[in-house]
């Protein structure tokens, strides 16, 4: 990759591996679950690819069906977990180039404005954003682990 357009996710993964950041739910076969910087819609989380590459395509097909296979099992581990109505995926790569899923929970109590719309109307909206911080996340992060941990192994 052109290390022009080197994105974050690049730094998340290394940050991941590197045992740096306390967003990591857990490493998985194909990538690592971490929840998001915002947290507006609680239990937000990114599902990273490891080895990162440039898109879903660049994966072999066995790889590719792994990687899609763990990305449900970690939304249906936090849709678990967080008592969500259902789970919102978002693969994407417009602006930060390195395969990653945006995985949503939505809920019954969102706001009629936010309910049926795509998750990221919450950027869109400028709501105050909810910042990650480990000491108010990390019972969340437990929580998505352990379900994470019962489906998966």
């Amino acid at each position: 990759m052109n290390q022009k357009y080197k994105s974050m996710i690049y730094e998340r993964v290394d940050l991941a591996r590197k045992g740096e950041t306390k967003t990591v739910i857990s490493k998985m076969d194909t990538g690592w679950l971490v929840l998001g910087d915002n947290q507006n819609i609680p239990g937000y989380c990114v599902f990273l690819s490891d080895p990162v590459v440039e898109n879903i395509h660049s994966l072999e097909i066995n790889q590719r069906t792994k990687f899609m296979k763990e990305m449900t099992i970690a939304g249906e581990a936090l849709q678990k977990a967080v008592g969500a109505r259902l789970i919102n995926y978002s693969i994407l790569g417009n602006a930060d180039i390195g395969l990653h899923v945006h995985i949503h929970p939505r809920y019954e109590w969102e706001d009629e404005k936010f309910k049926t719309k795509n998750p990221f109307k919450y950027y869109w909206e400028n709501v105050e954003p909810i910042d990650f911080d480990y000491e108010k996340h990390k019972n969340l992060i437990i929580k998505i682990k352990t379900e994470l941990e019962r489906i998966y192994k």
